[in-house]
């Protein structure tokens, strides 16, 4: 004889169960996306910018002047090489 109250509470507790998973998860899925989200509109407003700034040729030409005078007055201080 099958006994049906048994596997009826079973279920019934697994199903609750599941409700409170589904509940959690549903919770941390959105703390992610809202994190995923901040991320996204701080990159894209100017932060967490990664990699070189980028340099127009009038900019990287007065970098170019400037380290040719670093680099003459250098060997000017420091002497003969080695």
């Amino acid at each position: 004889m099958h006994q049906w109250g048994e596997h009826h509470v079973n279920i019934h507790r697994l199903l609750d169960d599941l409700y409170e998973e589904k509940k959690r998860l549903n919770r941390v899925i959105a703390a992610l996306q809202l994190l995923e989200d901040e991320e996204h509109s701080l990159r894209h407003d100017g932060g967490l910018r990664r990699g070189r700034k980028s340099v127009g040729p009038e900019e990287r030409r007065l970098i170019s002047a400037r380290m040719k005078n670093y680099w003459a007055a250098r060997r000017d201080t420091e002497g003969p090489a080695a």
